[in-house]
């Protein structure tokens, strides 16, 4: 349970900072630091991590509609938001999917090499 509170939480820091620091084009921002933070945290977990990425980037979205919903003091409806930012969702839920797939699978494929490397 630790490390994947820990692999959690390096998915959402790496997905922030290269949201901030790395310039892209608006759409392609959330898929390429979800795969990026997914893949991390994937090899963090060491565990199956693709349903807890899918969540917790679920989870992201929502913040991301409400603060947009807020933004506009209300007049805008999330299904408009949720219409207008439908190519980002569309792409980076994916992306978090693979990106965490990658991460696990590369977890286990080290684990294997040291376990073999050891015998």
């Amino acid at each position: 349970m630790k490390r994947m509170l820990i692999a959690v939480a390096a998915m959402l820091v790496v997905a922030v900072l290269l949201g901030e620091l790395v310039p892209m084009s608006g759409w392609i921002q959330p898929a390429v630091s979800g795969l990026v933070g997914a893949a991390l945290g994937g090899f963090v977990a060491r565990r199956p991590f693709v349903l807890v990425a899918l969540l917790v980037h679920v989870a992201v979205w929502g913040l991301i509609l409400y603060t947009l919903h807020a933004i506009g003091d209300g007049r805008t409806g999330y299904a408009s938001l949720a219409a207008t930012n439908m190519s980002a969702m569309a792409l980076s839920f994916p992306l978090v999917a693979l990106g965490a797939f990658v991460g696990e699978h590369a977890a286990t494929r080290l684990r294997a090499r040291r376990v073999a490397a050891n015998a």
